[in-house]
């Protein structure tokens, strides 16, 4: 690795286990040493028994024929990543039961201190100013008149094929696509959805619709859920809402408090920064809907047998705090639109042409990124 590969994973080290304490987790670092000879002979008891040999790696045998560089390099790592909010804790490990009993003393002392390590929310960073040029992106009707059924179905079909043919070009398999859907309720998330997926091969795409987060899901650090959902080279994962709960319907409804919600911007930014290194094709989309027209669709919801399972009293409730909604997206937009992981705002008041917005700027973003 260069230097300047070794500081950035430096910084991520220190940045996630501040980030796990946050969140409640109990960081305990245990480094265990021992004297070169006492490593030697250690190694050497276990080749000679049969059925202990497969324990001592080629890895292992390396690092004890370097013995001092290895020492040196885990003395900088040490002393790179200590820091309040989990330190390091250096034990003996010569012998056995000296080292439990150290290790086990460190760990209670960890958990009993856990509270005191918390940044209390004065630390909590301030609210961003969101200027008119970022809101003037909020606009919810899209340039040019009306679609006609037939201009409508000829641009589709094109910009399907063409999402199809780059989701099957050899270059695409070396990268993945991570699409992120966002907006008001009865925005037309999950009808610019279907419009992807019908153009990619059932095998090579899989929906998560987010909700409300488990038990299970609740007692890990947030974008723990999201890591799972991630794919595979060469295939799509489309999220209906994603891990920007925290920062919209959880800020707004009181769902996470301030320090939780304010540190997310930054949280997120370095997850999405890490799908991009790993050549995942981060996509993200607001679908802007004016209150009117929102408020239309849910009663044309609610006059469908069909329909109206999607309008639920959440969803009436979501509307009493409109403004707040639109505060918080729009401090989202400005905190988290970054050229790896760029947002794109879709007026989606007439639907079709917020279906074709969505596929064109879909295919734009992969072209780019394949070639």
């Amino acid at each position: 690795s260069s230097p300047a590969q070794l500081r950035q994973g430096v910084a991520r080290v220190r940045q996630l286990e501040q980030m796990l304490v946050r969140d409640g987790v109990v960081v305990c670092k245990v480094h265990l040493h021992v004297a070169p000879a006492t490593q030697k002979k250690r190694l050497a008891k276990l080749q000679a028994n049969k059925t202990t040999r497969w324990r001592v790696t080629q890895e292992d045998r390396w690092l004890a024929r370097h013995y001092r560089p290895v020492e040196r390099a885990f003395e900088r790592t040490l002393a790179a990543t200590d820091q309040p909010l989990a330190p390091w804790h250096v034990v003996d490990g010569t012998d056995s039961q000296h080292r439990a009993l150290e290790v086990g003393r460190r760990l209670l002392a960890a958990i009993q201190h856990a509270d005191d390590k918390v940044p209390r929310s004065r630390n909590a960073p301030k609210t961003a100013v969101v200027d008119a040029a970022i809101r003037a992106r909020f606009a919810t009707r899209p340039a040019g008149d009306a679609l006609s059924d037939e201009e409508y179905d000829t641009e589709l079909e094109r910009l399907q094929g063409r999402l199809a043919l780059l989701s099957r070009r050899k270059r695409f398999e070396r990268h993945a696509v991570v699409a992120a859907f966002e907006g008001m309720d009865a925005a037309g998330k999950g009808g610019a959805i279907r419009r992807i997926i019908a153009a990619l091969d059932a095998r090579q795409f899989r929906v998560v619709p987010i909700s409300a987060p488990t038990p299970e899901e609740l007692a890990q650090p947030y974008l723990w859920r999201f890591w799972f959902q991630l794919p595979p080279r060469g295939h799509y994962t489309l999220f209906d809402r994603s891990w920007y709960g925290r920062v919209l319907v959880e800020r707004v409804r009181g769902f996470a408090s301030a320090p939780d919600w304010q540190r997310a911007y930054g949280e997120i930014n370095e997850f999405e920064r890490q799908l991009a290194e790993h050549r995942i094709i981060v996509a993200k989309f607001w679908l802007t809907v004016s209150r009117e027209e929102q408020l239309e669709r849910f009663a044309e919801r609610d006059r469908n047998p069909l329909k109206r399972f999607k309008v639920d009293p959440e969803d009436w409730a979501n509307r009493k705090h409109w403004a707040a909604y639109q505060r918080a997206a729009q401090e989202m937009l400005a905190r988290t639109d970054t050229r790896h992981a760029p947002w794109t705002i879709v007026p989606a008041d007439d639907k079709r042409r917020a279906r074709l917005a969505v596929l064109r700027t879909l295919g734009d973003r992969i072209e780019a990124a394949i070639g």
